[in-house]
């Protein structure tokens, strides 16, 4: 019998009431278990809102456009920011995993808060060995091993605005991203600019040198010219005097110097040149900064000019350097020609009409 149809039949509505508190409470007695289900349902059915930062666990860059997504349910997802900042709000979540290309996939369990709010700060995620050995798929087309090897990269995505890989994280840390948009790229350190690093005011310049597979930043030239680099390369000490003529003329290149424990250190060379240690040695190295659109560029000394510039070496996409490799430019329809550089070859026609004769009803030329 219905419940329903038992209680309009009855005629006294307050036996009604009391017959329906009784069965309830026949109910709840069987089934409690019922009861607290739907109640602790409802309770743990509230949205939470989960927060974090996707980083490199080497570089510590920002991973963006990393998947984040609900273990149970992946249709709650989102993609980091370019910051690698991201936040996932939804019910019942009770662990999280972030997926991204050429990376392990990291999981997170989810414990319960009072305040339903769940931060969980700086994420690491861990460069996976074996995709990277063969190549980065990202989105929907990939950036294989040649085109980071090309852009010094180890981890990357295809933007499908610009029709090119964008790296995401550097082979080593003699790279370093120079931001998070389709544009970045992996800025070689080497010989370049570290001066801020040291805390001397005598320096004058200092440079990063790659050395056994380590960034180190080495003084090159000190501001006076009675202060020399000392040993470590890691600061300025005050000479033990000039250097005399002859120890200078030892030295190719050298114009000046300064004596430490006895040996001459040039301290001024030649146009051309510049002291590194207990020689005078070629300008040359990256340049710092890099020219606009440039993958590589080598400082180089220009006789001509009488002062040292920055040649350029390779472009990025849809570039090349100009005549004089001193910038990147967008070549024109009329700088374009066949690979081979050869000009079409012209037919050679005959100035003088060929006469036609007929052949079996057919005109042909003579």
């Amino acid at each position: 019998m219905r419940i329903s149809g038992f209680f309009h039949k009855t005629k006294n509505a307050k036996i009604n009431v009391g017959l329906f508190s009784a069965l309830c409470g026949i109910i709840f007695a069987v089934f409690p278990t019922c009861f607290t289900m739907a109640a602790t349902t409802a309770t743990t059915s509230e949205p939470i809102t989960i927060t974090g930062t996707v980083v490199d666990s080497e570089t510590k860059d920002p991973i963006y456009y990393a998947t984040v997504f609900a273990t149970n349910d992946k249709n709650l997802s989102i993609y980091t920011d370019t910051d690698g900042t991201f936040t996932l709000k939804g019910p019942n979540i009770s662990e999280i995993k972030i997926e991204f290309m050429a990376y392990e996939t990291k999981t997170i369990p989810i414990e319960n808060t009072s305040n339903n709010s769940v931060p969980l700060g700086i994420i690491e995620m861990e460069p996976d060995p074996e995709i990277l050995e063969s190549a980065t798929v990202t989105g929907e087309q990939s950036c294989d091993k040649k085109d980071l090897k090309k852009l010094h990269a180890k981890g990357g995505y295809f933007s499908q605005k610009e029709k090119k890989c964008v790296p995401t994280a550097c082979e080593s840390e003699r790279y370093k991203l120079t931001g998070t948009d389709p544009n970045t790229k992996c800025l070689d350190l080497n010989n370049t600019d570290c001066k801020e690093t040291i805390n001397d005011k005598n320096i004058k310049t200092a440079k990063y040198k790659w050395e056994n597979n380590q960034l180190i930043c080495r003084v090159t030239k000190c501001n006076d010219d009675k202060y020399i680099p000392n040993d470590a390369k890691n600061g300025c000490i005050l000479g033990e005097g000039d250097c005399t003529q002859e120890q200078i003329q030892s030295i190719p290149n050298a114009t000046a110097g300064q004596l430490k424990k006895g040996v001459c250190y040039p301290t001024e060379c030649a146009a051309g040149y510049e002291p590194d240690g207990e020689k005078c040695i070629e300008i040359s190295g990256n340049c710092d900064p890099m020219p606009e659109h440039a993958l590589r560029a080598h400082r180089e000394y220009n006789s001509t000019m009488g002062t040292e510039v920055c040649i350029i070496d390779e472009c990025s996409d849809e570039y090349t350097p100009s005549n004089d490799k001193l910038s990147c430019i967008k070549p024109t329809l009329t700088e374009e020609r066949p690979r081979n550089n050869r000009k079409p070859a012209l037919m050679n026609y005959r100035k003088t009409p060929m006469p036609c004769v007929n052949a079996n009803n057919r005109w042909q030329i003579e």
